[in-house]
């Protein structure tokens, strides 16, 4: 268990890491950034020394299949639990966040979308085909002849398909920041200040990159209206909460008590591309404390069930807040929170 304590001579709003461990030792005098650097990148190698899979691709026409992901990303972690379900070998490069390595120029060559996930394909005569987001990966992978087990079952293709889709129309931004704003809401103000960053960043690499800059303009675009509709805003609240409603609702009739036809605990039947997303979608609610499960005894049930499928725990699928970012959003409260008394008091004066 780690714990943080203010060093008390240090100035006001100052902080240092005096980072406590049950064993009794301590870090003085290591800066906050330091120490949480030290814990996400202990955390990202291990991540990358998970296994990935069990089954090659030789013979389909396929190479080394490479995915690049972030352990948060519910379109990541559904990628991963595809190939994982299916028994597919891949290679996980780990993109770093809190490093800006999304936006660096080696990644948006190949993805310009500068998102997770992208997967690369080796194929045969050396070309590479590239996946730029994680419905495009779960179709390719899903389609007539691709390697590994079907998670479609031909006879419910359309609904399994219609149901993956309602799930990718949720903003889940929407859904995470409403619940920082009426829990943390000092986290939306190191959130706007992390983008003030990224924004800085993305003008700069439009500059030095002329060759990416419409892709880097693209991006700058993008994340202004991320800001303005997610974290200083809550107008698409309501409609994701009702989307998200639908479907969660939707999926607990689904999972009901069985009709005269088989039923084996899944959305359709059997495991499919169906409950890959849901899985990831619940995973990514509870990880932020939407309460998906409250009031919805049977998907409470589905929840168990798949969790603890191997699949799970090899595609490295998360439903908490790791330590690093409980620590970073603790102290965010404290010191933004810190900042808004100085300045309610200067103001009073």
């Amino acid at each position: 268990m780690v714990s943080l304590r203010r060093d008390r001579s240090l100035p006001r709003l100052s902080w240092s890491s005096v980072v406590e461990m049950k064993s009794g030792k301590s870090f003085e005098g290591e800066s906050v950034r330091s120490f949480l650097e030290r814990v996400r990148t202990f955390a990202e190698r291990r991540a990358e020394r998970e296994p990935a899979g069990s089954m090659t691709m030789e013979g389909s026409g396929i190479g080394e299949v490479v995915v690049y992901s972030m352990a948060m990303s519910p379109y990541a972690a559904a990628v991963r639990l595809l190939l994982a379900e299916k028994g597919l070998e891949y290679n996980q490069r780990e993109i770093k966040g809190m490093k800006r390595e999304q936006i660096q120029p080696w990644f948006a060559r190949i993805n310009p979308k500068m998102t997770v996930p992208a997967v690369t394909l080796a194929g045969e005569g050396g070309v590479e085909t590239t996946l730029t987001d994680s419905r495009e990966a779960l179709a390719y992978f899903e389609r007539e002849g691709a390697p590994g087990r079907r998670l479609v079952d031909p006879a419910k293709e359309r609904e399994t398909w219609s149901l993956v889709d309602e799930a990718y129309a949720i903003q889940l931004a929407a859904l995470y920041c409403d619940r920082f704003r009426r829990t943390k809401p000092a986290v939306l103000e190191m959130m706007e200040d992390m983008h003030a960053k990224l924004l800085s960043e993305l003008g700069r690499l439009s500059e030095e990159e002329p060759q990416l800059r419409e892709e880097y303009e693209a991006k700058k675009r993008e994340k202004e209206t991320y800001l303005e509709n997610f974290v200083r805003g809550s107008g698409k609240v309501a409609e994701n909460e009702a989307r998200a409603k639908a479907l969660l609702d939707r999926a607990e009739s689904l999972l009901g008590p069985p009709s005269t036809q088989e039923h084996e605990g899944f959305l359709f039947g059997k495991y499919s591309v169906a409950d890959v997303v849901l899985t990831s979608l619940l995973a990514t609610l509870l990880t932020f404390d939407c309460e998906p499960l409250q009031g919805r005894p049977n998907l409470a049930k589905y929840w168990d069930r798949v969790r603890h499928r191997p699949s799970y725990a090899k595609a490295g699928v998360v439903h908490s807040l790791p330590l690093w970012v409980r620590v970073m959003t603790s102290l965010a409260s404290a010191y933004y929170g810190g900042r808004a008394a100085i300045a309610r008091m200067l103001k009073a004066k």
